[in-house]
């Protein structure tokens, strides 16, 4: 099979959704001789800065000289950006080779009438990929969830690291706190390490601890106190002084210290002895992530940002506070519809009440005109006598409240972001990560 003809296959099979299960990877795997059993693994699992982490830990480990895949859906701006080896995303003939050995193994359990979703097949792809090209460590991201995951099926995990967990994907995991660690949790393997974030919330830390302990795992969580931030801009961590980051952002710096002792870990337990202190600071320095407050341009500035739940709104509107808080702020957005996009909505309408909406270029994109009506809502809700934001129509001259609906038309969107935005201004691009695709393009 060509590129192509694989890429076509799994699209067709997405039209079935997304099964939480092990059955059918577990069977599909097992066809291909368990290759995810013959690789030395890093599990990540949680809500937000997945990415982030797993990045910050790919590029420490590849700076001291080891052979690091990453897979990790899904993928923002390439379609083929799911399967790194060093940085590298795998190549169209790669994938084709590869695709082809997981896609006969799927018609093979066909036959047993078992049935692999789309992501279980891009998961079998990864594993085998990475079997293939001998890496010496590979980073998984969990794809939802975790006990239930398709990653989350291999024997060789060395650290399980679990980002910060919020509320999301409620309909397959929970609508609690609680909940949803009981599910991420379950990366955690028996005798195995367990890096947490450190702004966890104390319900999942209960639920990590007691898991990990019925697991006779050791979980290790950094602490605030040993952060020290220093004038020039840099951070000490322990006894790592001077760490700079190019990514944006006071979360970063957690992500940052959540890989540290993950790789800590590696090195450590697992002897990865070329991990040392200035290749962790020269990693974490080198690692840029596209789409997590990526600044694109300049006047006015264009900061792009995958924030699509709460939580990660949350910190999207922090650095907009901090950074742009004197400058004329310019929001555009586009959300799923399976999302909590009102709640979004309103902690973004903190830091703006200039809004564009458009509608992501998929079939879970909610329409433009509803998100609009949204922050519609948000405005007439403030007095208008606050002196800071206040409902008017559309078509009104007044320098005030601002919401616009363009569909599916980016240029345009982008084009009056931008003019409202002027030179001094700051055009904010956030939502679904298909959504900022297509800004970055233009």
């Amino acid at each position: 099979m060509i590129c192509d003809e694989v890429r076509g296959y799994i699209d067709n099979i997405k039209v079935r959704g997304s099964i939480l299960g092990l059955t059918s990877i577990k069977m599909l795997l097992d066809e291909l001789g368990n290759p995810q059993d013959k690789i030395k693994i890093v599990h990540v699992a949680g809500t937000n800065a997945k990415g982030s982490v797993s990045a910050y830990i790919e590029s420490i480990c590849q700076t001291s000289g080891y052979k690091v895949g990453l897979f990790a859906s899904p993928a923002v701006f390439d379609y083929y950006e799911a399967y790194r080896i060093n940085g590298q995303n795998i190549s169209k003939e790669e994938y084709a080779s590869v695709g082809s050995k997981v896609i006969e193994a799927v018609k093979q359990v066909n036959d047993k009438d078992i049935w692999p979703t789309s992501f279980e097949i891009e998961t079998a792809i990864a594993y085998q990929y990475f079997y293939d090209k001998n890496v010496d460590i590979a980073i998984i991201e969990t794809g939802m969830g975790g006990s239930l995951d398709a990653t989350n099926v291999t024997k060789s995990t060395l650290v399980s690291v679990i980002t910060p967990i919020s509320i999301d994907h409620s309909a397959f995991l929970g609508d609690t706190i609680d909940a949803i660690a009981h599910a991420k949790a379950g990366i955690i393997k028996k005798d195995s390490v367990v890096t947490c974030a450190l702004d966890q919330k104390e319900e999942a830390v209960n639920v990590i601890k007691k898991t990990a302990y019925d697991n006779n795992a050791n979980v290790i969580i950094p602490d605030i106190k040993d952060i020290v931030h220093n004038e020039d801009g840099t951070f000490d961590y322990k006894d790592i002084s001077g760490i700079r980051l190019k990514m944006y952002g006071k979360k970063q710096i957690e992500n940052a210290v959540l890989a540290i002792e993950t790789v800590r870990v590696l090195k450590e337990k697992y002897y990865y002895k070329q991990i040392d202190e200035e290749l962790i600071k020269t990693g974490l320095f080198n690692m840029i992530l596209p789409g997590r407050i990526e600044k694109i341009g300049t006047e006015p500035d264009i900061i792009i940002d995958g924030a699509h739940n709460p939580a990660a709104a949350q910190a999207l509107r922090d650095y907009v506070k901090e950074e742009y808080k004197d400058r004329d702020v310019i929001l555009l957005t586009g959300m799923f519809k399976d999302k909590d996009y009102t709640k979004v909505a309103n902690i973004m309408s903190e830091v703006s009440n200039k809004v564009i909406t458009v509608t992501p270029p998929t079939e879970r994109g909610l329409d433009s005109e509803e998100l609009q009506k949204v922050y519609r809502k948000i405005f007439s809700a403030l007095k208008a006598d606050d002196g800071t934001k206040r409902f008017i129509d559309n078509n009104s001259n007044e320098d005030m409240t601002v919401t616009l609906s363009y569909g599916y038309d980016y240029d345009k969107a982008f084009a009056m972001a931008k003019r409202l935005a002027g030179t001094n201004g700051a055009v904010i691009v956030f939502g679904s990560f298909s959504f900022l695709a297509q800004i970055k393009r233009k």
